[in-house]
């Protein structure tokens, strides 16, 4: 199996610091803070949908946390091919989150 670099991009440094210890339960996914990660991970308050568009042209795979999500605003995220996942504080949410982006394998 092998790795995805996944570079968490919120400027929130207790949301950052709790995505990065859960994302390190999952094998195959490594916090990152490279140039051309696989995936990229941030909310609608730190990357807008034109900021994901470039993200995602660049080769990445885009994850964006909603923290007020609205259907305007999936919309908008999605039409740019990033993935739209509203926040909760379900733990099980997360994991199933993570779980996703491991590699295949």
């Amino acid at each position: 199996m092998g790795e995805r670099s996944v570079r968490v991009d919120i400027r929130s440094d207790v949301l950052r610091r709790v995505l990065v210890g859960r994302m390190g339960e999952f094998p195959g996914l490594s916090a990152d803070d490279c140039s051309a990660p696989d995936v990229v991970l941030s909310t609608t308050a730190d990357c807008t949908p034109d900021d994901c568009a470039k993200l995602v042209e660049s080769g990445a795979e885009v994850v964006i946390l909603a923290i007020v999500p609205s259907r305007e605003q999936r919309l908008a995220y999605e039409s740019t091919g990033t993935r739209y996942v509203p926040m909760s504080g379900n733990s099980a949410e997360l994991s199933e989150l993570f779980s996703t982006l491991q590699p295949a394998g």
